[in-house]
């Protein structure tokens, strides 16, 4: 039938459609916005349970909000919305991911991606960084490069490595000639963890990436080696710490933007944020 005949013929009936549509795609806006609500409400209360405990100056207001904001943004390979092709439990999982870990994504500690029907979050950086600072006793978490030339000492220490001595100077900070990189994490009270990785091992950790343009590890190898090394470091370090088990799960679901080698979402090693995003998932079809 031609179009401008239904419209003469049907006009209630097409507004009635054009209502219906309006109404349905204002219930599911609702609807995945009683996800980030849902959310919020679920951790202040185990905040408040102190069954997970934040940094002094972390707003789990303000780093939902800012969350929220960057996956209404956050597309596919295809240029469709997150919220459209992606299920409310990725979704209400990489908030959990979030805000568990205590990132801020307005500081640019956490990102989103799409793969598949999922949502799934990565941590920055400094997203690494932050997370391992919130363990007990931890003061700081850095990284350097040892390059041809350098005076550069370790030797191994219970399991781990210990670094004795590291001279060098700007002269030989060349980009080209990088032996090693080392990531040391500061402990009060306690010997430093430290992990150092050949320049052959961070090529080979690289070259497994899920990312498949590598610009940016050539055009600043040494940075790129010191996230590596740092990544690995702080990995080892939560699978050796005594911390909360949502946190380290949250740890481990949410793998580096430039060091995921995983080419399947990582699965949690225990039920307890499956649990909990069950919960909020049976929470907003309540109140649907």
């Amino acid at each position: 039938m031609d179009n401008n005949k239904m419209i003469q013929e049907h006009p209630e009936q097409l507004a009635m459609e054009k209502r219906r549509k309006n109404t349905a795609e204002v219930a599911g806006k609702r609807s995945d916005e009683n996800i980030a609500e849902l959310v919020q409400n679920k951790i202040e209360k185990m905040q408040e349970s102190g069954e997970i405990h934040f940094p002094a100056n972390y707003s789990v207001s303000n780093a939902i909000r800012s969350a929220w904001l960057q996956i209404q943004e956050t597309k596919d390979l295809n240029d469709r919305p997150a919220l459209e092709v992606c299920t409310r439990e990725s979704v209400a999982n990489a908030l959990l991911n979030t805000v568990i870990q205590g990132l801020s994504p307005s500081k640019k500690q956490v990102y989103y991606i799409v793969y598949k029907n999922q949502l799934l979050a990565q941590r920055s950086y400094f997203g690494t960084i932050s997370v391992t600072k919130r363990i007990p006793l931890v003061k700081d978490v850095w990284a350097d490069v040892v390059y041809d030339g350098d005076v550069f000492q370790a030797k191994k220490h219970r399991g781990g490595w210990k670094i004795l001595e590291h001279e060098s100077s700007p002269e030989q900070m060349d980009p080209g000639k990088i032996k090693y990189a080392y990531a040391v994490i500061e402990r009060e009270g306690e010997e430093d963890f430290a992990e150092i990785m050949t320049w052959d091992q961070i090529q080979k950790s690289w070259a497994k990436s899920r990312s498949k343009n590598q610009n940016v590890h050539k055009e600043f190898p040494d940075q790129m080696a010191k996230r590596t090394v740092i990544n690995r470091a702080c990995k080892i370090f939560f699978n050796t710490c005594d911390d909360s088990d949502l946190l380290i799960e949250a740890f481990h679901a949410t793998g580096d933007q430039y060091e995921n080698q995983c080419s399947e979402p990582e699965k949690p090693a225990s039920q307890n944020l499956a649990t909990l995003n069950a919960e909020l998932i049976e929470e907003v079809v309540e109140n649907e």
